[in-house]
């Protein structure tokens, strides 16, 4: 019987050896072996300049993404990119020779695995299950060592930072007895860490996880939308229940009642909005939406008004202010720490337009409604931007085993996880990989969490 050797491509997937007894003539005539590898990873530097003969083949993934494979005939062993079924079984070697085959079991595949192949030797291949459990006389207690890694974090605000670290414990026993690490890279909501920054920076793969506030923000980078210039290929692990939504408040005592009028009667309102630079994704929402109507903070000063900058929504010196009459009207979101006090007040909140929203929309943002039954001092629904959800997200390149992982310490930790419902509410897993009100999902997710989710009844 042949044994089942272990070792790794460059590209870090897993590479298992198989003993071969025949190779179909499907190919052409039968080279002393081949390998598929995708579209983008070179060979090793020993199998350079071996290669003398390369086919193409689409297939198709889980998320029904097409992706290019190159067929090689190289020198006398072989390595290809190949996935197993859902039993953890790899192909057989006339599946291996065959590119409907290998279609049909990359779209029934949850993962990656590499395949060498040698044509000298006689018996079977021997399989290797993606959760380490070796058949054909291979110890089930043997584990495939696993790739190290450093996984970063990144993080702003006391909330989300909580969030983090109790992620990061849950981590602990996955770090004992290794040189692996976890760090939380802790950042101003004004950083590369947080706002509008994240995405770039996950982009870059200068961190492996990040949280988007709100969670349309990761959509808007998926999309190259708003503040994107190119898309970003995000995917989520999941969304942290947060209620929120972007608010417009305006006093009575002025007479506004819309957006529209606001900008006609060029009224010189004294607004409390929030402080921050170019990172900043609440002022960046409210710069889109009040641009939608023809105006912004600039024309509001030009018009004799005023901006007052707070560093938080639930600023003392905002209380304060609408406490004392020094406000005219708030402009931000956290509704929750500061809406019941400005409608108590003598404030009213102003809605959205139709087409303001839609054109909100095509860059990524979700409408939403606060309803007088979370505020009943409303007397009728108002239209806004949803501003709910930390969706934490990673690059689409955070390998699948990771991912899953990250997944399920979440599951782990789920019950020491602060939750943010407007009822005060605690989460659940089935609305943390599918979203809900207090937190859209609006990005795929990782196919390594999904298939953690499913696994586990979720989705």
């Amino acid at each position: 019987m042949g044994q089942c050797l272990e070792d790794r491509h460059p590209d870090h997937h897993r590479v298992v050896t198989y003993p071969v007894r025949a190779c179909s003539n499907s190919l052409g005539p039968v080279p002393q072996s081949f390998s598929l590898l995708p579209l983008g990873v070179q060979p090793s530097l020993q199998e350079r300049g071996t290669c003398h003969e390369e086919r193409e083949a689409l297939v198709t993934d889980g998320l029904r993404e097409k992706r290019r494979f190159r067929l090689r005939s190289i020198g006398q062993r072989s390595r290809g990119i190949l996935p197993t079924d859902l039993s953890g079984r790899f192909p057989s070697l006339s599946d291996l020779a065959s590119s409907s085959a290998t279609s049909h079991f990359w779209e029934e595949s949850r993962g990656l695995a590499a395949v060498r192949v040698h044509a000298r030797a006689r018996e079977q291949p021997t399989a290797v299950l993606d959760n380490g459990i070796r058949r054909n006389g291979i110890r089930p207690d043997q584990k495939p060592m696993e790739k190290k890694f450093h996984l970063k974090i990144a993080v702003t605000g006391v909330m989300r930072g909580e969030i983090a670290a109790h992620i990061a414990l849950a981590f602990y026993e996955n770090l004992r007895g290794t040189s692996n690490q976890l760090s939380l890279v802790l950042g101003s909501s004004d950083s590369e860490l947080g706002g509008t920054g994240a995405p770039l920076a996950i982009g870059r793969k200068k961190y492996d996880l990040a949280f988007a506030n709100p969670a349309a923000l990761a959509r808007m980078a998926l999309l190259g939308k708003g503040f994107y210039k190119t898309r970003i290929p995000l995917r989520a692990i999941g969304v942290f229940p947060s209620w929120d939504r972007l608010a417009f408040a305006v006093h009575e005592s002025t007479g506004i009642r819309s957006l529209e009028e606001l900008k006609e009667n060029r009224c010189p309102l004294r607004v409390s909005t929030r402080e921050g630079g170019k990172y900043h994704s609440t002022l960046f929402a409210i710069n889109e939406a009040l641009g939608a109507y023809g105006f912004g903070f600039g024309e509001i000063e030009k018009w004799g008004g005023k901006i007052l900058r707070v560093g938080n929504p639930s600023s003392k010196e905002r209380k304060r202010q609408i406490e004392n009459g020094e406000l005219d009207a708030v402009f931000d979101e956290g509704l929750k720490s500061w809406g019941v006090l400005a409608l108590d007040h003598g404030m009213r909140l102003l809605p959205l337009n139709d087409a303001v929203l839609r054109k909100l929309e095509r860059l990524g943002y979700t409408r939403a409604t606060v309803t007088p039954g979370y505020y009943p001092q409303l007397e009728r629904p108002v239209d806004t931007l949803d501003f709910s959800g930390w969706l934490l997200f990673c690059h689409r390149d955070l390998p699948n085993s990771i991912a899953r992982d990250i997944a399920a310490k979440v599951d782990l930790a789920r019950d020491t996880i602060p939750a943010h419902h407007f009822d005060g509410r605690q989460m659940t897993m089935q609305e943390f990989c599918q979203g809900g009100e207090a937190g859209p999902l609006c990005i795929p997710l990782h196919p390594g969490a999904r298939r953690y989710f499913k696994e586990n009844g979720y989705l």
